[in-house]
C-alpha cells in the first residue's frame, strides 16, 4: 500500500496562512458590521430603500389629503344645496301660515 504524499512545509504554511487571513476577514467584518449596527449607519442600499419607501409613502399621503379634500368639498357643497332648499320650504310654509291670517 502506498503512502498518501504529504504536503511539503510550505505548502502547508500557504494552506494555513489562507485559513488564517480568511478567518480574520470574518471577523473583521463581523466587527464591522456590529459597529455600524450599533452606530445605527446603513449600508447605501439600505439607505437608499428607506428613502424610497419615504418617498412613496408621502406620495401616497398627499394623494389621500387630496382626496379627503374632493369627498370634503363635494359634501359641503351637497349640504349647502340641501340647506338652501330646505330653508327655502320653510320661508315658504311660514309665508303662508301669515297669509292666512
Amino acid at each position: 500500500m502506498r503512502a498518501l504524499p504529504t504536503a511539503s512545509p510550505a505548502t502547508a504554511n500557504r494552506v494555513k496562512g489562507a485559513v488564517l487571513e480568511a478567518s480574520v476577514d470574518r471577523e473583521i467584518d463581523a466587527f464591522i458590521e456590529r459597529r455600524a449596527a450599533k452606530n445605527g449607519a446603513r449600508r447605501p442600499e439600505e439607505a437608499a430603500y428607506a428613502a424610497s419607501v419615504r418617498r412613496y409613502h408621502a406620495r401616497q399621503r398627499k394623494e389621500t389629503r387630496a382626496e379627503w379634500y374632493g369627498h370634503h368639498m363635494d359634501h359641503a357643497e351637497r349640504l349647502e344645496r340641501t340647506a338652501a332648499r330646505l330653508a327655502a320650504s320653510h320661508r315658504d310654509a311660514a309665508r303662508k301660515l301669515m297669509e292666512e291670517s
